[in-house]
């Protein structure tokens, strides 16, 4: 059985969140990404999903944990 290693981000489009991001798409993990501004987002990958949202908004949070 293969596994897939997921993970979901916050403040994407922060330093840090690019960082962690690139870092993780390397490692070969499907990531999730929470956004206000998903026009801006800059980064594109197949292994990457764009939600938009904002963090301080518990339904954005879930639909960013769903899946």
């Amino acid at each position: 059985m293969k596994i897939i290693n997921k993970v979901a981000i916050i403040s994407a489009n922060g330093k840090a969140g690019k960082y962690l991001i690139t870092q993780a798409l390397q490692e070969g993990y499907c990531v999730r990404i929470l956004t206000r501004n998903p026009q801006i987002f800059k980064i594109s990958h197949k292994h990457l999903e764009v939600v938009k949202g904002d963090a301080r908004d518990i339904s954005a949070i879930r639909r960013l944990l769903q899946g």
